[in-house]
């Protein structure tokens, strides 16, 4: 049933007489069109909306609205031209949950640029040790989860089983259902009991034709081919050597020694490659590097504890003892290496505290001091706040906040909603102002 539209037809009067407004702008069609709403900071009501966010349009529409002395607003150059065009005299505030969120944005930037996403330290309790072997997957999921449950962090999981974070999060929080899908055998357990089957065939063979049974009876009671019954009855032994991993493992088990000698001692993996050349190891090289590196995690590699770069961005939001992945003693290293990560976090911190304390006047020597700072990303911070100095001293100084219209925004979000988005903007703009009365 075709639900109608009728009662929309009667637009509420307008109300121009407010003295304190929101501007903000919301989405028609995400990333093409926009239009912008007007709300009473005083009722936290929508006044009226248009279909436009272009500085003509706005200012021209701006212009109704005489009796509005202050207006509050996000970062926007375009409703701060807007505004001046059409309310010279109004006092402009710039919110401040914009102010901070472009600096961190700045900072995060920073940080992303110039600190790797994993950052390897050295650390007291990282020592040469062992890593944990585990035959399969499945064992190595088992455990991070055994790990989770003692309320380690991602961090400290990914540092003890040696995986990257990523990998820990993904062991963690696999289901039990998906993790037996990783119960799957080595490749030398496979060789291993495929050796033991031929074994057993062998045996069974020969104990057959002892019996008096001809090749034919004998491959029909084992349910295999005449061909591998006459080649078995040739052999003498049980065929061990099952598949060609099997055979290069006993290759290299002799060397497995003498790589771990020379990998202690710092020889890089092509170096012991061409060693263990020279000593007689028929392997190729590309096999001996696999179990270099093999040997090099379960015996002579010094494990590194990794600061993930995320922690650091966190420090821009929280303070240190609220960022789970990051030690202090982390932190002191990661500034040894990147010394103007300091100067951002010092820059970050004396910033929050001007933004709240409502003293204005401390702004400027602040921005002097971020443009000298050396981090080019806190330049352009300032320079942006210095082009709007007046909004931005304004939103430290008095305590409106253009949050009221954010919430406006989701309101129309979900009227839009309802509406299916097939409807035009005229009858938007009448559902939203009529939802305002009831």
């Amino acid at each position: 049933m075709t639900r109608s539209f009728g009662w929309l037809k009667k637009t509420p009067q307008i109300s121009t007489d407010i003295k304190i407004a929101a501007i903000d702008d919301f989405a028609l069609k995400k990333r093409h069109n926009y239009g912008t709403v007007l709300i009473d900071a005083k009722d936290h009501r929508i006044v009226d909306m248009i279909e436009s966010r272009d500085k003509e349009d706005v200012t021209e529409w701006l212009c109704s609205f005489r009796n509005i002395e202050i207006f509050t607003r996000d970062g926007s150059s375009s409703y701060a031209v807007s505004i001046s065009d059409s309310h010279p005299d109004a006092l402009q505030i710039m919110d401040r949950f914009h102010i901070l969120l472009h600096l961190t944005d700045y900072g995060k930037d920073y940080i992303n640029r110039t600190v790797k996403a994993a950052e390897p330290i050295e650390g007291e309790e990282i020592t040469q040790k062992d890593i944990p072997h585990f035959e399969t997957t499945h064992d190595k999921i088992m455990a991070a989860k055994a790990l989770k449950k003692q309320d380690k962090t991602y961090v400290e999981i990914s540092n003890e089983l040696f995986v990257s974070e990523m990998t820990a999060r993904k062991y963690v929080n696999i289901s039990e259902e998906e993790a037996e899908k990783y119960k799957r055998k080595t490749a030398l357990q496979r060789s291993e009991e495929s050796a033991n089957a031929k074994e057993k065939m062998f045996n069974e063979i020969h104990l057959l034709h002892e019996q008096g049974l001809t090749n034919v009876a004998i491959s029909r009671r084992l349910g295999t081919t005449e061909v591998t019954v006459s080649r078995y009855l040739k052999l003498s032994e049980p065929p061990r050597r099952a598949y060609n991993s099997q055979r290069k493992r006993e290759k290299i088990e002799p060397f497995i020694p003498r790589i771990n000698e020379l990998g202690e001692q710092g020889y890089k993996n092509k170096e012991i490659v061409r060693i263990l050349k020279a000593e007689g190891c028929t392997c190729g090289d590309s096999y001996i590097g696999k179990i270099i590196t093999e040997q090099r995690k379960l015996r002579f590699a010094a494990p590194k504890k990794k600061v993930p770069r995320k922690a650091l961005i966190s420090l821009l939001y929280r303070s240190l003892d609220k960022v789970t992945d990051l030690s202090e003693d982390d932190l002191r290293k990661m500034i040894e290496r990147y010394p103007m990560l300091e100067v951002l976090y010092d820059l970050t911190r004396s910033f929050k505290e001007i933004l709240f304390s409502k003293k204005s006047e401390l702004l400027e020597s602040w921005l002097d001091t971020a443009e000298a700072s050396g981090i080019p990303e806190l330049k352009s911070f300032a320079n942006g706040i210095r082009q709007d100095l007046e909004a931005t001293k304004a939103g430290i100084k008095y305590s409106y906040s253009n949050g009221i219209a954010e919430g406006n925004v989701n309101k129309i979000k979900m009227i839009k909603r309802r509406m299916y988005g097939r409807c035009s903007f005229e009858l938007l703009r009448a559902a939203v102002l009529l939802n305002q009365n009831g």
